[in-house]
């Protein structure tokens, strides 16, 4: 079995067992972080943990509703009951669950600020999942590279997705869609500002997050990414 398809195995069977031992034992911090409590889609009837933190409450796992444009990773239905499921563009507006939404990238930064989080250095450990990273160093594998999880917000390298049928970065990358759309007479439209959130753990010496205007032409509608709702 090739490296990398060992590693992504080795990381989904790491982060399975963390869920079945149960993963409500999160630290979270004195300023807001609350873990333990979840909400239920009426859409499907999946539960998912959430956890307050500062103003905000979030989801504490990746949306894993089954709208149309979403996939897989790997098309292999094992990585959304861990990861959630991808999302292209078009099952962006509306994938959240009544009551819930896509964040702005404003969200996103106020998320960032009300935990310390600071785009470019070590602080975004403080948002990763305790189990399920991994850092490729040319042929060896390291499993060094989980976060702290200080919040509950538990953050997992889901990977991407795209139009090509190409899935990467399980296992090293997590990106999640922020979004405003225009509304022009009650339609929503894609002409908005599209944003993706970026946690890499791909650098050896460096751990970041980024948050990316993305190109209309390009990324937008190439791209499968993540989702976590937030409250409204």
């Amino acid at each position: 079995m090739k490296i990398r398809e060992f590693a992504m195995m080795l990381s989904l069977s790491a982060v399975l067992g963390l869920i079945a031992c149960g993963s409500d034992d999160a630290n979270p911090a004195s300023d807001g972080g609350v873990s333990g409590s979840t909400m239920v889609d009426a859409r499907d009837g999946q539960s998912y943990r959430i956890v307050k933190i500062g103003k905000q409450t979030w989801m504490a796992q990746n949306l894993n509703y089954a709208a149309p444009n979403s996939v897989c990773y790997d098309n292999n239905p094992d990585f959304c009951t861990v990861y959630g499921r991808l999302y292209f563009y078009d099952a962006v507006p509306g994938a959240c669950p009544s009551g819930w939404h896509i964040p702005k990238v404003d969200e996103w930064s106020e998320l960032f600020e009300a935990t310390g989080v600071t785009q470019g250095d070590h602080t975004m450990e403080k948002l990763l999942s305790k189990e399920g990273w991994t850092l490729y160093e040319g042929q060896f594998l390291t499993m060094d590279r989980n976060g702290s999880d200080d919040y509950g917000f538990s953050v997992l390298p889901a990977g991407t997705a795209n139009t090509s049928g190409t899935f990467a970065s399980a296992g090293t990358d997590a990106e999640f869609w922020a979004y405003e759309y225009k509304d022009w007479s009650g339609i929503k439209s894609i002409d908005g500002n599209w944003y993706s959130i970026l946690f890499t753990r791909t650098d050896p010496t460096l751990s970041a997050v980024w948050k990316h205007l993305l190109s209309k032409e390009d990324e937008i509608t190439y791209q499968a990414y993540s989702i976590r709702c937030v409250k409204d």
